[in-house]
């Protein structure tokens, strides 16, 4: 075990004890996220997309279809699919917390990637709530008109 030499005033051998038992665990996390991280890195590209899905772009109603999402060819696309489903007055709390922060992120994201947030909900709905939160910079789209989330589970049967 790594122990310490640090103390801190009025400090208890007990509460030192437990420091450096938990100094130790978070060492071996650290070292086990960096395994995962490797086995992550050395997966083999997955499979190519089957189908074209249209997308409706939100910002102006555009269809955009996944193949035209490559500004950057020789990079990934990332897509973020918000949770946000047609039957749900807002999307997820969580969802909106990181969008928030990405937002100011998003034009740095892009330089070196493809880029893109989709929700199933409905195009018009996505671009009101953008407005309402602010968010500037965000590539907003909508699959409600094609199977995407279903495809790649990110809804339910039937939903």
């Amino acid at each position: 075990m790594v122990g310490s030499t640090i103390r801190f005033p009025g400090e208890s051998q007990e509460y030192r004890d437990r420091r450096d038992e938990l100094l130790q665990a978070e060492i071996e996390l650290r070292k086990k996220t960096e395994e995962v991280a490797a086995l992550r890195r050395a997966l083999p590209l997955g499979g190519e997309i089957s189908k074209d899905y249209v997308f409706e772009r939100a910002s102006d109603n555009a269809k955009i279809p996944i193949s035209q999402m490559f500004g950057k060819p020789d990079k990934s696309l990332l897509v973020y699919s918000m949770m946000w489903g047609p039957d749900c007055e807002t999307p997820c709390s969580h969802c909106n917390a990181f969008l928030d922060s990405l937002d100011g992120l998003a034009p740095h994201l892009m330089q070196q990637a493809n880029f893109v947030v989709e929700a199933k909900a409905p195009a018009s709905r996505v671009k009101a709530w953008a407005e309402k939160r602010g968010w500037t910079h965000l590539p907003l789209f909508s699959s409600f008109n094609n199977s995407f989330n279903a495809d790649y589970h990110a809804e339910k049967e039937g939903a």
